[in-house]
């Protein structure tokens, strides 16, 4: 078993981690963002999905913002007309 430098097997963490960020898109007011999805590996957050404006992409990754064990977020939900 490889365990992180927090202490913690890496497949509770991802697990945790993407919990969490998916209880932070649910609780967004505007339903396209509730529907994005989440990946989560080494440190990195990664967003994807498609929505019909920037705004929602952009509250998406401000929803996610600040997540204990994210190193960095990767925004890559399409916007669509």
């Amino acid at each position: 078993m490889v365990v992180t430098s927090r202490g913690s097997d890496p497949r509770t963490l991802a697990a945790k981690v993407v919990r969490d960020a998916r209880r932070r898109l649910r609780k967004c007011a505007h339903s396209p963002v509730q529907r994005i999805a989440c990946d989560y590996h080494e440190g990195i957050l990664i967003l994807r999905g498609r929505v019909s404006s920037f705004f929602h992409k952009q509250l998406a990754q401000e929803a996610v913002r600040n997540l204990a064990g994210v190193d960095k977020v990767v925004n890559a939900v399409e916007v669509h007309d």
